[in-house]
């Protein structure tokens, strides 16, 4: 046996004791189904991955872990949106121009991705202001810089965005989630990302 071979078996041998131990059963080993579903017990997790090839959302939920293609959402078109840098401006007149192009491009996004997200995960149905559910964004690659908490349509009265039918949070992963509600770690401290994305007014106003 060559020394490869051999360092995989202690490798092997080592990893098998470890399981052996209280506590360490699934060590190095992937989540289980229920596991899943249980750090989705305070919201449905979302994790949006863009590539070359499609678009797709994996939703975990208490109940189950399904997928959902997004065809309206290509890797072309998030580039280009990421690639306008449109939270940096020099002048008010580029910043007026700009908060214009951002609200085309939040539209965008509602439309191409996170409207057919919400509308799976609640089946239509838009929650009252005082009782909105917790949902928790994952964007893979690209996607991690799609602001997905503020997408939609901020005109006055408008219920077509984000912000009408959920509460947003992020995390870098779901193990990240799952290592915080174990510790107990609050909702301040628990990771999260804001984009630069205009606030709600700042959104209507530039239309």
């Amino acid at each position: 046996m060559t020394r490869h071979g051999e360092a995989v078996k202690e490798l092997d041998e080592c990893i098998h004791n470890i399981r052996q131990l209280s506590g360490h059963q699934r060590f190095l080993l992937g989540p289980t189904l229920d596991e899943l579903k249980g750090w989705a017990s305070e919201g449905p997790i979302v994790v949006v991955n863009v590539t070359d090839i499609r678009s797709d959302a994996i939703i975990v939920t208490s109940s189950g872990v399904n997928s959902l293609r997004l065809p309206k959402l290509t890797k072309t078109d998030a580039i280009k949106w990421i690639l306008e840098d449109l939270t940096s401006y020099k002048t008010s007149e580029e910043k007026g121009k700009k908060n214009k192009q951002y609200s085309q491009f939040l539209s965008w996004l509602w439309s191409s991705c996170v409207e057919a997200i919400l509308q799976k995960i609640h089946n239509g149905t838009l929650a009252t202001p005082h009782s909105l559910p917790r949902i928790w964004w994952i964007g893979v690659g690209i996607a991690n810089y799609l602001p997905f908490h503020a997408a939609g349509d901020h005109s006055t009265r408008s219920t077509e965005n984000t912000f009408h039918w959920v509460i947003s949070s992020y995390t870098p992963t779901i193990k990240a989630l799952c290592t915080c509600e174990r510790k107990g770690i609050g909702d301040r401290q628990i990771t999260k990302r804001q984009n630069k994305a205009p606030d709600r007014d700042n959104a209507r106003n530039s239309r």
